[in-house]
């Protein structure tokens, strides 16, 4: 006796294919749930029929398909989707920045797709300095988490790339070039004019980054922030603790013995 046919409502399309040794599956729900097509997008080879299936309607798309292609660095599937009349959003740019992926955002610029801060703040984080200075060049806008984010992933060539070039910073660049350990990045904020106050050396010390509370206290005479003591105490950072006492930070000697003991 045939079995009946499988309710499609509740049918699902397994679509598996092997890429960079990771199999990986797109399941679609027909009036169950959302499909997840982009996310195996990146994954199939583009000429599969696994690949054509997913994009031939028995995969709805929409703007985070182009997302996905332009965040791996696939640009046929990229120029597929859009002619193919897939929407894209500023996302596409930012996500192709974040990949490192120059080609697909000029590519993508070129054909009318929007880059905005995220654009600029992805390419910073990652260290793509050569999309900082396309987006740049091409009118993307600046704001301050451009900085911050250079900072913090120790990422100097960016972060002295959008400073020279008008990105504006603030205290929160050296705290986390001083949180992170990146010395060089806070060295150069500093010493080129960026405001900072006694949170740095807090910072520094919080990670137990000894050589930034060094560089902070002794070349830029950095105020003790209050809490530098029970921080070092507490997270067991002798080293640093040491030093500040010996450099004039407030502390209390019964609690150092207690320690101790």
């Amino acid at each position: 006796m045939a079995s009946e046919p499988e309710d499609p409502a509740i049918t699902s399309l397994r679509v598996v294919s092997r890429c960079s040794g990771e199999a990986m599956s797109c399941e679609l729900w027909e009036g169950r749930k959302s499909p997840t097509q982009e996310s195996v997008l990146s994954q199939l080879p583009f000429h599969s029929k696994e690949r054509k299936n997913c994009m031939h309607g028995l995969c709805p798309w929409d703007s985070r398909t182009c997302d996905r292609a332009a965040r791996f660095g696939h640009l046929e599937v990229l120029q597929y989707a859009r002619d193919n009349g897939c929407g894209w959003e500023a996302s596409t740019c930012s996500e192709a920045a974040l990949g490192g992926h120059l080609e697909i955002v000029r590519c993508a610029h070129e054909n009318g797709c929007r880059m905005d801060r995220f654009t600029l703040r992805n390419a910073a984080s990652k260290g793509h300095l050569n999309i900082m200075q396309y987006a740049h060049e091409h009118g993307c806008r600046w704001c301050s988490s451009t900085c911050i984010l250079a900072a913090q992933n120790g990422n100097f060539e960016c972060l002295q790339y959008a400073h020279e070039n008008g990105c504006p910073w603030g205290k929160a660049t050296c705290y986390e070039a001083a949180a992170n350990g990146h010395l060089e990045c806070l060295q150069y904020a500093i010493e080129n004019g960026c405001p900072w106050d006694e949170r740095v050396c807090l910072e520094a010390t919080k990670k137990g980054n000894f050589e930034i509370l060094k560089y902070a206290y002794e070349k830029n005479d950095c105020p003790w922030h209050k809490r530098t003591y029970d921080l070092a105490a507490n997270h067991g950072h002798w080293k640093i603790l040491k030093y500040a006492i010996e450099h004039g930070c407030p502390w209390n000697e019964e609690d150092v013995l207690s320690r101790a003991t």
